[in-house]
C-alpha cells in the first residue's frame, strides 16, 4: 500500500472506532509493522503552509516542549499530532522551571517514531486542581515504543535525545485547557514543520512492530 494510504487506512479505522474501543484501536494502529516516520514526512510535506497553519495554530502551546504539528484534525472525535522534541530548546525550558509534571486535557496514545525519552509517571492523592504527587514509575521509551495515557494522569518527560519525535492520537477534549496567547507566528510555525521534516528524513527506514510498554498494559 502507498505511504499515504497507510494514513488514509488509519484516518478511517478511527473515524469508526467506538469510545470503548478508542484506546484499542489506536493502539493496534500505532503498533503496526509500518515506518511511520517515512508516512508521516510525506503527508506532512504534502501539507499547505495554510493548511499547516490554521491546523496547527489550533494546538500549539507557548513556552513547552515538544513542539507539535497537527497532521490531521475530526473535530470532537481525534487529531494526529507529530510531536517533535528539539533538545537545546528542552534543555533551555528545564533550565527555566518549564518542565514538570502535568496532565492534558485529552486521552492519548503515542508511538515514538525516532529518538528517545524518560518517561516519569506519578501517582496522585489529591486531584488535577490539587494534585500531591509521589512518583510510581520511571521508564526509558525508545523509538517504537507505544503507550497510552488517560488525560488525568500526571506525567513527565526528561532527556530527549535530539530530535526525538512522535506520532500522537488524541482524543476529545475532556476538559478545558488553560493556555496562553499564542505569540508564535505563522513563519515561526511553518519553520517548525521544515525543522520537523529535516528531523524526519535523518531517521533511518526502520518498519517494525510496535512494543506497549507494562506501565501501558493497565489503561488497554
Amino acid at each position: 500500500m502507498p505511504q499515504g494510504g497507510l494514513l488514509s487506512d488509519a484516518i478511517r479505522r478511527l473515524q469508526t472506532t467506538t469510545e470503548a474501543d478508542f484506546r484499542a484501536t489506536c493502539v493496534d494502529i500505532l503498533s503496526a509493522e509500518v515506518d511511520w516516520a517515512s508516512v508521516v514526512r510525506d503527508h506532512l510535506a504534502s501539507v499547505t503552509d495554510d493548511s499547516l497553519v490554521d491546523g496547527t495554530r489550533r494546538i500549539f502551546v507557548e513556552g513547552v516542549e515538544p513542539k507539535t504539528l497537527l497532521l490531521h484534525d475530526e473535530p470532537g472525535r481525534f487529531r494526529l499530532v507529530l510531536n517533535h522534541f528539539d533538545k537545546a530548546s528542552f534543555l533551555a525550558h528545564q533550565r527555566e522551571g518549564r518542565i514538570t509534571p502535568h496532565y492534558h486535557h485529552f486521552d492519548f496514545a503515542t508511538r515514538v517514531i525516532g529518538g528517545s525519552y524518560h518517561h516519569l509517571l506519578f501517582s496522585n492523592s489529591g486531584d488535577v486542581a490539587r494534585p500531591k504527587l509521589a512518583l510510581r514509575h520511571r521508564t526509558r521509551d525508545d523509538a517504537g515504543h507505544v503507550y497510552v495515557l488517560p488525560w488525568d494522569e500526571f506525567h513527565c518527560v526528561l532527556a530527549p535525545e535530539p530530535d526525538t519525535m512522535s506520532l500522537q492520537i488524541r482524543s476529545p477534549a475532556r476538559c478545558v485547557p488553560n493556555r496562553r496567547p499564542l505569540a508564535t507566528t505563522a513563519k515561526e510555525l511553518l519553520v517548525a514543520r521544515d525543522v520537523a521534516l529535516g528531523a524526519l528524513d535523518a531517521l533511518p527506514p526502520a518498519a517494525v512492530s510496535g512494543q506497549v510498554p507494562e506501565f501501558a498494559q493497565c489503561w488497554l
